[in-house]
């Protein structure tokens, strides 16, 4: 999980942030069909705020575009390493794990039968 600002913000030179360096800042996430939205929702919440989501969305590729557009901070899965989603932009670790589940759903081959 990790944070996204653009050169402006005060964190942009940061390595890491903490969870709690996100309250009362304005912040970019995917919406509630998504874990992560109620995963970083809960995670606020054990620290004792509730996060300022200004922007949903059901695509992460917008969480990047709409945080250069300085419109907040973007909170993603740290899995896109296009260097074009990140021009302009810092990623910054979040030391404070949010807690993120990947499942993985495969067809089983079945054996071949050898005559």
């Amino acid at each position: 999980m990790t944070a996204l600002v653009y050169s402006e913000h005060p964190y942009y030179d940061r390595k890491e942030i903490s969870i709690e360096d996100l309250k009362q800042q304005k912040l970019i996430s995917l919406n509630e069909k998504y874990f992560i939205y109620h995963s970083l929702n809960q995670r606020c919440q054990d620290f004792g705020f509730s996060p300022d989501i200004v922007i949903h969305t059901m695509e992460s590729s917008l969480i990047y575009r709409f945080c250069k557009q300085k419109m907040g901070i973007g909170i993603d899965a740290d899995i896109h390493h296009d260097p074009k989603l990140l021009e302009s932009l810092h990623k910054i670790s979040i030391k404070d794990v949010i807690p993120w589940k990947i499942s993985l759903v495969y067809k089983k081959r079945k054996k071949s039968s050898v005559n």
